[in-house]
């Protein structure tokens, strides 16, 4: 839509003294004006009650461009039968050579539904009706160019029309409009309203007397921008689609704190390993330590650290088990593959094979680096 422009309110306010309404496209042609154009001029006056609108539609029948073309040169089915009749008798087969492949197409069907032609035995054509004219021609002739509602529409025979329509010669075309009359808070010249409070109505006084607009409270506000993925969340979550769907199943890695026993003993990392260290671990102040474990098989990994087994001498080397106890910011999600493997160890049933994969959050003291990567898999 066009943007209203005071010129053309004022024009619309004046055209409201000296009748009581007007529709808006008569008025467009009588100012000599863009349709839209007053249109926009007309909402934004009712939008302030300056003036009141009624939607009008109106509909005619317009010509279309095969129907302009046919009202030029002729329908097919006339064009078949004055071939024809030129002829006198024309093989079927050479018809299209006189009139065209798309007329002898669309026209030979109708002309013979008109019973215009006839068909002898050698499957020539000859002119079964004399003295024939050119109806739809006729009848296409006034609705050619009537691109804008004419002030008075040419009118067919329904059915006429509907087989006009339906051949899509003829097309429906709708102009919507609007009967504009005076509002509740008409008057000769347009008061504009302020949309804001400004510093210099302030400073001058002159919101004292402004006419503010009216505060909209349904409306729509600005779109906010929401968060978005980080690189890296949306990498582990292509992986995890990756593997899930090659029938891994993922390991519960909610437990960021974990025991020294989990993330260092069960996996045979010597109690004196230098990883251990607080240099590389961030250990946790309270609680401190760990309050339990399956005692069982904190033997079982104690015993293989001091003394070995299955095939394995062990570390040979005094354990803890207060430094087992130690509670830290897990270093590695291997800890987490530690309590799985103990779990499916020990379930009912028995162990089955089951495949699974980990990708989440470890903590390690260590400087940062643009590149690091904060997921271990």
């Amino acid at each position: 839509m066009a943007p209203a422009t005071p010129d053309l309110e004022a024009q619309v306010l004046a055209a409201l003294q000296s009748t009581p309404k007007f529709d808006t496209y008569a008025q467009a042609k009588a100012l000599n004006v863009d349709h839209q154009a007053l249109v926009g001029a007309v909402k934004s006056l009712w939008a302030d009650g300056y003036v009141t609108m009624d939607q009008k539609s109106c509909s005619w029948l317009n010509a279309t461009k095969e129907g302009c073309d046919i009202s030029k040169n002729g329908s097919p089915e006339y064009k078949v039968y004055a071939a024809v009749s030129a002829a006198g008798s024309l093989p079927v087969a050479d018809l299209e050579k006189s009139v065209g492949k798309a007329s002898a197409k669309v026209g030979l069907g109708a002309a013979m539904r008109e019973k215009w032609l006839k068909k002898g035995g050698d499957g020539s054509l000859s002119v079964a009706k004399e003295g024939v004219a050119d109806a739809t021609r006729k009848m296409l002739e006034p609705f050619v160019g009537l691109s804008e509602p004419p002030a008075t529409p040419p009118v067919l025979q329904a059915n006429d029309e509907k087989q006009l329509l339906r051949r899509k010669l003829l097309k429906k075309e709708t102009l919507k409009q609007f009967e504009v009359a005076k509002g509740a808070n008409y008057s000769l010249e347009r008061k504009r309203k302020q949309g804001d409070l400004s510093v210099d109505m302030l400073r001058d006084g002159s919101w004292k007397t402004a006419d503010f607009k009216a505060y909209n409270y349904n409306a729509v506000g600005a779109p906010v921008g929401g968060g978005y993925f980080q690189p890296l969340l949306k990498v582990r979550a292509e992986f995890r689609k990756i593997l899930m769907g090659m029938g891994f199943e993922e390991m519960p890695t909610s437990k960021w704190v974990e025991s020294s026993f989990w993330n260092f003993d069960a996996l045979f990392q010597p109690q004196s390993h230098p990883a251990r260290d607080a240099h590389d671990t961030f250990f946790v102040k309270e609680p401190a330590s760990t309050l339990k474990w399956p005692a069982d098989y904190y033997e079982r990994v104690k015993n293989m650290h001091v003394s070995g087994g299955s095939g394995s001498i062990g570390h040979r080397c005094p354990f803890d088990e207060g430094e087992a106890r130690k509670q830290i910011l897990r270093t590695h999600t291997t800890a987490v593959s530690a309590r799985m493997l103990y779990q499916l160890a020990n379930r009912e049933g028995g162990f089955r094979p089951a495949k699974y994969f980990s990708i989440d959050r470890v903590f390690r003291n260590e400087t940062m680096v643009r590149v690091g990567v904060p997921f271990v898999f």
